[in-house]
């Protein structure tokens, strides 16, 4: 961006804002990609005052960075549940997922806390909603920066508890002898889940804040 100073490119990125691409990860690239187009008009040997270049590279190219939007979003989630995965299969979160089995089959048997109901198969869910409503009241009263891919992040939480309660449908059928021990065990992957999101939310706000920089 070397034709551009720092007061156009801070107003671009505040036209952007003022589009409502509030997520700044996605902003910042759109901020780039426009940056990268009027550079190239005035090198081509457009001469008017940028104002004007900016005015119609937005007219003639919209549908294309709505494309381009479309695009990093993929490629946030991407990378994303690559480092949800990951994480998920780390020796940490099997330890985890260890630790949760151990602890909520000895508190069912051995403190006469009865766990064989809904609220404690609802356990991964509920947390799931609270972290969620945390968050929400975190943007609200900290006015936090907003990153696409960590609000999004939550949907592969969604989709991995559901295939562990479509298993779960599935072998409490098959296996009633065992229902409650597949009950915890279930349970105990979704909380472990839970809290491989929760490492990864906090690992990719660090990745976002050193790579996305406000622009000034």
């Amino acid at each position: 961006m070397t034709q551009l100073n720092k007061e156009q490119i801070a107003f671009i990125d505040q036209y952007l804002e003022n589009s409502e691409v509030i997520h700044i990860d996605i902003r910042s690239e759109m901020v780039d990609h426009v940056a990268s187009g009027i550079e190239a008009k005035i090198k081509a040997g457009d001469t008017r005052d940028f104002y004007y270049i900016f005015k119609d590279y937005m007219v003639e190219n919209k549908v294309l960075l709505l494309d381009n939007n479309k695009q990093f979003v993929k490629a946030a989630d991407k990378t994303i549940s690559k480092a949800l995965l990951k994480q998920i299969f780390s020796l940490q979160m099997l330890l985890v997922g260890v630790v949760l089995y151990v602890v909520f089959y000895a508190i069912h048997y051995s403190a006469f806390v009865n766990l064989n109901n809904e609220w404690f198969l609802a356990m991964p869910f509920i947390g799931a909603i609270l972290f969620a409503f945390c968050y929400l009241i975190a943007l609200r009263c900290l006015n936090l920066d907003r990153y696409s891919g960590l609000e999004r992040v939550g949907l592969f939480f969604v989709y991995m508890f559901q295939i562990i309660h479509s298993i779960w449908l599935i072998t409490r059928e098959k296996l009633k002898n065992l229902e409650f021990t597949i009950s915890i065990a279930m349970v105990s992957l979704g909380v472990t889940l839970l809290v491989a999101l929760t490492v990864v939310v906090i690992k990719q706000t660090k990745y976002y804040k050193t790579t996305f920089m406000p622009i000034v």
